[in-house]
């Protein structure tokens, strides 16, 4: 399982909504200002009142409820008046008309920072994606296994391996090192595109890397109704609680996310994960992907899940050589120098 997340999300949502609430009062404001010029009649000063509580509640922080109640009365309580003010003066005029240009014909709203946070996300998006298809094609092609991704503010994907997955293959062990090597080098790659696409970005975006070890055979299912493979059996439905939830994993002893911007982290549970994967990151090292010390966390407790721990490394400006589709060949010797996992048998597979 992997995951590269775009980080502060909601927050940078938020911001973004924020930002276009305050704008359009901000416009509805200057319309009932200078109409109540002309007539002074109290309605226009009560609505002005409301509009400038609006604002000064947005100001300190934005509300599940604060969109849908401004946009309600903006639309119900200001904007009804509009027809009648218009006609009021040359100023009044004005700006109804500076208003309504601002807002989105189609939505109502006025849609600014949403429509570039929603652009760079659709970017920095596609950009993962893009990369994702391109180096899938060249696993596949390492070995065949089931790949599926999901886009949110971000993309998550699930490989599934094993000689269930590939009966006209031979399965062995090293076949699984080679795409657990293949998948870190690909959270690299994933980053320099990223990086390499940030200037067109209308909003600046960080992803964050994270890779969630199994190393335990899984019974896998495909479930017709959905057309996708789903685990299968109560012990390994807590790997997918895992993936849910290790995201928002905190570092024990502190307040600090794991995941952290231009960083990989890989999660795990058992010493022999950690040996394994040690020798990847060293790789790695030595190879240009990546930089500095490799941080070593034990996580707070989740809900259902207990005793993770955590490997923490930045991700290198760039490379000393390409990525996985020049090292791919050359990552089967590091693969196999580490120490295998329990095999895979028929009718499972990992992850």
């Amino acid at each position: 399982y992997g995951l590269s997340d775009i980080r502060g999300s909601s927050e940078l949502r938020n911001l973004a909504i924020q930002s276009d609430l305050r704008e359009q009062l901000a416009l509805a404001e200057n319309v009932l200002q200078a109409a109540f010029k002309v007539s002074e009649a109290p309605l226009l000063d009560h609505l002005n009142f409301r509009v400038s509580e609006h604002r000064e509640r947005i100001e300190a922080g934005l509300r599940s409820e604060d969109e849908t109640t401004v946009l309600d009365f903006l639309g119900n309580e200001v904007q009804a008046l509009f027809p009648e003010l218009r006609r009021l003066s040359s100023e009044t005029e004005g700006a109804v008309r500076a208003y309504e240009a601002a807002v989105d014909p189609d939505l109502g709203v006025i849609y600014h920072r949403r429509k570039a946070y929603e652009e760079s996300v659709s970017l920095a998006n596609q950009t993962v994606v893009s990369v994702l298809e391109r180096e899938e094609a060249r696993a596949q092609a390492m070995h065949p296994h089931f790949f599926e991704q999901f886009k949110t503010d971000g993309v998550e994907y699930t490989a599934y391996v094993g000689a269930s997955l590939s009966e006209d293959r031979d399965f062995n062990p090293s076949h699984l090192n080679n795409l657990r090597l293949w998948q870190l080098m690909l959270m690299a790659e994933v980053e320099w595109a990223l990086r390499d696409s940030r200037d067109r970005l209308p909003v600046p975006i960080d992803l964050t890397h994270l890779v969630l070890v199994q190393d335990h055979p899984m019974a896998i299912r495909f479930r017709i109704d959905e057309k996708k493979f789903d685990v299968d059996g109560a012990y390994n439905i807590r790997y997918e609680i895992a993936k849910k939830r290790i995201d928002k994993a905190v570092i024990r002893g502190s307040r600090e996310r794991l995941t952290q911007p231009r960083t990989l982290s890989v999660v795990y549970s058992q010493p022999r994960e950690a040996e394994e994967y040690r020798k990847y990151l060293a790789y790695m090292a030595a190879r240009g992907y990546l930089d500095g010390p490799v941080e070593e966390f034990e996580l707070e407790d989740m809900q259902g899940i207990h005793g993770l721990k955590a490997f923490r490394v930045t991700i290198a400006e760039r490379p000393v050589r390409a990525g996985p589709k020049a090292s791919a060949e050359e990552s089967g010797s590091a693969a196999t120098g580490a120490d295998a996992p329990q095999s895979v048998t028929e009718g499972s597979a990992s992850a």
